[in-house]
Formats: structure tokens, sequence, C-alpha cells
């Protein structure tokens, strides 16, 4: 995996992570509530897996807040370099 790749992933993991203890609840809770299973959640949490559009989804759902709140921060220069380019 690209190194690039990783740290996009790990990103996201603490973003779910900041926001699930935000919300006071424990993995267990939150992949039922989500309906994933609490190893790939926690897999997700360390930046080892990727998730899905739908799986992110579920993840936001659950957390009552937005896909694009889990994914702040988190870029891969293609953006930033798009926004320099229309600049």
């Amino acid at each position: 995996m690209k190194m690039q790749t990783v740290k996009l992933l790990r990103r996201l993991g603490q973003n779910i992570r900041r926001q699930r203890n935000a919300a006071n609840l424990t993995q267990a809770a939150l992949s039922a509530n989500a309906r994933i299973s609490a190893t790939h959640l926690s897999a997700i949490e360390r930046g080892e897996r990727s998730a899905s559009v739908l799986c992110l989804a579920r993840i936001a759902k659950a957390l009552q807040t937005t896909t694009e709140k889990l994914c702040e921060g988190i870029e891969d220069g293609t953006r930033q370099k798009s926004k320099s380019l229309a600049q």
C-alpha cells in the first residue's frame, strides 16, 4: 500500500474514533448501530482497512454526523493541485 494511502486511512480512522469517543460510544455499540462488524470498525479506526462509501455512510448516520465531517482534513494532493490550477 502506498504511504499516501496509509496516511489517508489513518486520518479517516482517527476522525471516526474521535467522533465515536465524543458520542461516548464503544466500538461494539457503534458497529451494531452502523450494521458493520466490530472487527471491521476496529480495523478502519486503526487505518488498516478502507471503508466503502456505504460503510462510511452507515458510520456517519450512527454517529449522527456527515460523511464530510468524517473525511475532514483528508486530502490526497489531487484536490489541492486542482484548486491551484483553478485559481
